[in-house]
């Protein structure tokens, strides 16, 4: 918060501001990456893992608010796997993978 103080000729003006991140969030449409996503690097991580991978499927509508919230585009691993996946699951659960 940020506190401005005016004076002119004996009185006081006081300002508060509040300014937060929430304000300035990225659209889903500037988040999705179709010119270069990480999804096919995180798939061909998949596909030459030596322990069990199990992709789970993605819920289309849930993929998109998650990705909207976490405010993280699909250029990074982090939102190819939240816009791609329901979640990864590796070696029968052992790690898993939170998706959408």
């Amino acid at each position: 918060m940020k506190l401005l103080c005016m004076s002119s000729n004996r009185s006081i003006v006081l300002f508060a501001t509040t300014v937060s991140a929430q304000d300035n969030l990225i659209s889903l449409e500037a988040l999705i990456n179709k010119t270069d996503p990480a999804w096919p690097l995180v798939r061909k991580w998949i596909d030459s893992a030596k322990n069990k991978v199990e992709v789970l499927p993605v819920d289309s509508t849930k993929a998109k608010q998650t990705l909207y919230n976490a405010q993280v585009s699909t250029y990074a691993t982090l939102g190819s796997v939240i816009y791609n996946t329901g979640g990864i699951m590796v070696d029968n659960g052992w790690i898993r993978i939170l998706g959408s």
